[in-house]
């Protein structure tokens, strides 16, 4: 059976970044963010995620789940 040797994979460039914010039923609001890595082939290289409230202000963590509170409201039509 012949192997391909593996690349040394170098990350290269950032892919998606994505905000999570969570609006759970207990109060308990919670807010990740989520960063792609990806190599010179522009496969993802790695998965970086970690939480974001310690980096915004007061304003904007209110300004959030308020967006997630109107969210929660509009989805609520899909609820028999």
């Amino acid at each position: 059976m012949v192997f391909t040797p593996e690349e040394n994979k170098v990350p290269t460039s950032i892919g998606d970044i994505s905000i999570v914010v969570s609006d759970f039923e207990t109060g308990t609001d919670a807010v990740e963010y989520r960063v792609n890595i990806k190599d010179a082939n522009g496969d993802i290289f790695d998965h970086k995620r970690g939480n974001l409230a310690p980096h915004l202000s007061a304003e904007s963590i209110t300004k959030l789940q308020e967006v997630a509170a109107e969210v929660r409201t509009k989805a609520q039509v899909f609820i028999p």
